[in-house]
C-alpha cells in the first residue's frame, strides 16, 4: 500500500475533487489555497513533503498548523476555518484510501472550528460609491470597460463569479433598463436582474463599443479570455487607490476595497431605501433570509449613530425648578 502523502495529495486534486465531488474550479482553487498554506507549514518545520508518509500526518500537527495560521500568519478565525474546513476533507478522503492512520483521521476529523467574531458587513456610502465611479478615466483605453464592471457589480450586487460569468446572451437590452439573467449554478440561486437608468445606460455604450457575440464573455481580458476573480480584483484595486489618492474628504474610504464590497454597498443602500429584506434576498440570490439579515444589523447600527450625534444637538431640560417640584407636590396631595 502507498503511504506516501503527495501520492495521496494528487489524487485528490487530480480525481475526487474533480470527477467524485464534481466540484467547479474556483472551489478546488480554496482547496488548493488550503495546502499551499499547509505545504508552506511543512516546509517551516523542514519536513519533506515527498518523503512524508500519512502515518507521520498526527493530531498535533494539524493543531500546530493551526496556531502557526493565527499568531505567524495572522489569518482571521473565518478564514482558518476555511482552510481546516478543506483539509478535513482530505482527511476524510484519505481514511476511505488508507487505514494505517485511521484513528488520528478520525480525531483530526472531529476537531471543532475556531469560534468566528460575528463582523458586520463592510460597505460605501451611496457617496463613496458615486465619487469611485467618476474617478473612472474614460478617455484611456479601458476606462469604459472598468466603469461597466464597476457598474454591474454595484447596481446589481453581483458576485464576482457571476460578473465573471456573464456572457452577452445574459444581456437584455431591449428595454430602457436593462436586466441581466444570472443562470443558476451549484448551491446558487437562478434570477433576473433589473439595472437603473445609468447603468444601463453606461452598458449600452459598452456594448455599442465592443463586438460581442451571444456566446462570447461580457468582459475579457487582453488574451480575450474571461476574467478570473484575482483579475476583477486587481481591476477594483486600481480604481479604488485612484479614488482614494484624489479625494480630499477624510472620512472616505476608510475600508479597503474589494469585489464584495460593492455588493454589500448595494444591499445595504436598498435596506436603507426602505426595500423589504425579502426583495433584497431575491435580488441577491441568496437561498435564506439568514443570508440577509446581516445588512438589517448594519442598517441598525447606522441607526444608532446617528441617533447619538442627533441627541448631542438637542439641548433639553429634564430637571425640574424647585417651584415645579411644589407644585407637582400640591397637585399630588390634592388630587391623590
Amino acid at each position: 500500500m502507498n503511504n506516501k502523502f503527495s501520492y495521496y495529495v494528487q489524487l485528490f486534486f487530480k480525481d475526487y475533487l474533480p470527477t467524485s465531488r464534481n466540484f467547479s474550479h474556483n472551489t478546488i482553487l480554496t482547496y488548493k489555497y488550503a495546502f499551499i498554506n499547509f505545504i508552506e507549514y511543512l516546509k517551516i518545520k523542514e519536513i519533506n513533503i515527498e518523503e512524508l508518509e500519512v502515518t507521520k500526518i498526527s493530531y498535533e500537527l494539524v493543531e500546530e498548523f493551526i496556531i502557526w495560521l493565527k499568531e505567524k500568519k495572522e489569518l482571521s478565525e473565518k478564514t482558518i476555518n476555511v482552510i481546516m474546513a478543506s483539509i478535513k476533507s482530505f482527511i476524510n478522503f484519505l481514511s476511505t484510501k488508507n487505514l494505517s492512520n485511521f484513528e488520528v483521521c478520525l480525531k483530526i476529523k472531529n476537531m471543532k472550528p475556531l469560534r468566528e467574531e460575528n463582523k458586520l458587513p463592510k460597505f460605501y456610502s451611496i457617496e463613496e460609491i458615486t465619487f469611485l465611479l467618476k474617478s473612472i478615466d474614460l478617455s484611456r483605453k479601458n476606462g469604459l470597460k472598468f466603469l461597466a464592471v464597476m457598474s454591474i457589480l454595484y447596481d446589481g450586487a453581483l458576485r464576482v463569479s457571476e460578473l465573471c460569468n456573464l456572457k452577452r446572451k445574459n444581456i437584455n437590452t431591449s428595454t430602457k433598463n436593462i436586466s441581466i439573467h444570472i443562470e443558476k449554478t451549484k448551491n446558487k440561486m437562478e434570477r433576473i436582474i433589473l439595472l437603473d437608468e445609468n447603468s444601463s445606460k453606461i452598458i449600452k455604450q459598452y456594448l455599442k463599443e465592443n463586438n460581442i457575440n451571444d456566446e462570447e464573455y461580457l468582459f475579457s481580458n487582453l488574451r480575450n479570455e474571461k476574467y478570473t476573480r484575482d483579475g476583477i480584483y486587481k481591476m477594483i484595486k486600481r480604481v479604488f487607490e485612484k479614488a482614494k489618492n484624489n479625494c480630499e474628504d477624510p472620512t472616505y474610504f476608510k475600508t479597503n476595497a474589494f469585489p464584495h464590497i460593492l455588493r454589500h454597498s448595494k444591499a445595504t443602500h436598498m435596506l436603507d431605501a426602505g426595500i423589504d429584506l425579502i426583495v433584497i434576498r431575491d435580488f441577491l440570490g441568496h437561498k435564506w433570509l439568514d443570508s440577509t439579515e446581516k445588512y438589517a444589523h448594519v442598517s441598525k447600527k447606522k441607526q444608532e449613530e446617528a441617533l447619538i450625534k442627533t441627541s448631542k444637538k438637542l439641548k433639553i431640560r429634564v430637571s425640574r425648578s424647585k417651584k415645579e417640584k411644589e407644585d407637582l407636590e400640591s397637585w399630588l396631595h390634592n388630587n391623590i
